[in-house]
């Protein structure tokens, strides 16, 4: 996502410097899935559409967009918008990479008896499923990544910076959840100017049954496993040739042309189209545009 922190805007949204992010050959072992929370919107014969968010993300943020990817798509398609672990409603675990977002969404897509499916994922959620593409060529019809590379992208600071700032706010006690959410809100504005974001991130307080109010992120194993988020555990033996379609933001950084070439090592029938005026939130800055361009990928007829 794209974050509007306080006198780094512009560094922001434009100027990160470029790291690889291909770590040869990288495991994890005794990986153990978890069952994730999901929405599903309609039933379909057609490969159903699976929507993985970004970090910090949760599958609520893409009601709107799935809901019209479902009345869109010929034939409509099941959608399903997945919670990662560490996020929204699926469980907290001790670990947070990408070969443990691919196992927890085998294990779902085994357990809804799914062996063909459309894949769709936002900056972390876009790498965890070129990944499982890459993993799971043949259960993977179509694939659409949003504003991420599996070559290189951009250092992970101002995440970090984030994940430190919602550790340290005060969250207040006794109240209800929306005073608590503007109690934050105040302390977040010094940090974080920009409203759309830190609403975003607001998204994520919760009210507990006992009332107490906390976060929904599992903030200290996503900062310790940070790392892992930009290491992406390519080989050269990986390939995906289905048809798949990179989507970016013309003002963003994650995304850069000049990987495209390599890109197109691993995913060989890679499309690569550029939203102008947006940054690394294409589906919500630009959602009539994102929506075009992706509904015209999805609906056309594979050859």
């Amino acid at each position: 996502m794209f974050l509007c922190i306080k006198n780094q805007i512009p560094e922001l949204l434009m100027g990160f410097k470029e790291i690889n992010l291909v770590k040869k050959n990288s495991n994890v072992e005794d990986v153990k899935p978890v069952k994730l929370a999901y929405k599903t919107y309609n039933n379909s014969a057609a490969p159903p559409l699976v929507i993985i968010h970004g970090l910090f993300g949760t599958k609520t943020n893409w009601s709107t967009i799935g809901k019209s990817f479902n009345d869109n798509t010929i034939p409509s398609r099941k959608v399903i918008v997945v919670d990662c672990r560490n996020h929204g409603e699926s469980p907290h675990t001790e670990s947070h990479t990408y070969t443990h977002i691919v196992a927890d969404l085998k294990a779902l897509l085994d357990s809804l008896s799914i062996q063909r499916l459309a894949l769709l994922g936002h900056s972390m959620g876009g790498r965890a499923s070129m990944l499982f593409s890459l993993k799971y060529p043949n259960l993977v019809e179509k694939l659409i990544v949003e504003d991420t590379s599996p070559i290189s992208g951009m250092q992970m600071d101002n995440f970090l910076h984030v994940i430190d700032t919602l550790m340290n706010v005060k969250i207040p006690t006794n109240v209800s959840l929306s005073e608590a959410k503007k109690h934050v809100d105040t302390q977040l504005n010094s940090k974080i100017t920009c409203m759309l974001v830190r609403n975003f991130l607001l998204s994520n307080l919760i009210k507990k049954e006992d009332g107490s109010i906390n976060w929904k992120l599992n903030l200290p194993v996503l900062k310790k496993d940070l790392k892992y988020m930009w290491e992406f555990p390519l080989d050269d033996t990986m390939k995906y040739e289905g048809p798949t379609l990179f989507v970016g933001g013309e003002k963003s950084s994650f995304l850069p042309k000049s990987d495209f070439p390599e890109i197109k090592k691993y995913f060989p029938k890679a499309e690569l189209i550029y939203i102008n005026g947006a940054s690394h939130w294409l589906h919500q800055e630009k959602p009539r545009e994102f929506l075009d361009i992706t509904l015209e990928f999805l609906n056309r007829p594979i050859k």
